[in-house]
């Protein structure tokens, strides 16, 4: 019994240090990575080789909720061969419009994608992050779409390729 009170403060000292701050610097939302794909004929020409190109884009946008048209100045465009769009937690489909330079203004790419949102409780402190999984492709005006990891519960992985 004598060691009783040096265990209570003990327990406290543990209990203080586990709620650092800091701690909910998780990253974000998780978000779809999609990458951009075309087939090339090799060298000698006879066979196509799957190869991944850069992009450059002018404007996504998903109505009510996503907008980068917002985010570049009028003349600007965003190239890269890697994508991250965000999914809206509340809800279980999202369209996106994507327009790339060189096509005429009025035609816009579209990719719709369905996906089941997860809440998932990281910590009391943190409170929720929604990680999606069952992630399929609905429709889409690419040559081909195809779902890789139809699981997003991080930034840094490829959930889809898109063949131009």
């Amino acid at each position: 019994m004598r060691y009783q009170p040096f265990v209570v403060l003990l327990l406290f000292l543990a209990g203080l240090v586990a709620c650092e701050p800091g701690e909910c610097e998780l990253g974000g939302q998780p978000k779809p990575g999609i990458d951009f794909h075309t087939f090339v004929r090799d060298d000698v020409g006879d066979s196509l080789v799957d190869t991944q190109v850069s992009v450059r884009l002018l404007r996504i946008e998903s109505p009510g909720f996503y907008n980068l048209v917002d985010s570049l100045a009028s003349n600007d465009t965003l190239t890269t061969s890697l994508l991250s769009l965000p999914l809206p937690p509340r809800g279980d489909q999202v369209t996106y419009y994507l327009e790339f330079v060189g096509q005429p203004s009025s035609v816009l790419d579209t990719l719709v994608l369905h996906y089941r949102a997860r809440p998932v409780l990281v910590s009391y402190e943190c409170g929720f992050l929604t990680n999606f999984d069952s992630l399929r492709v609905l429709s889409h005006t690419f040559d081909s779409v195809q779902v890789l990891l139809d699981t997003v519960d991080t930034q840094n992985e490829t959930n889809l390729r898109i063949y131009f």
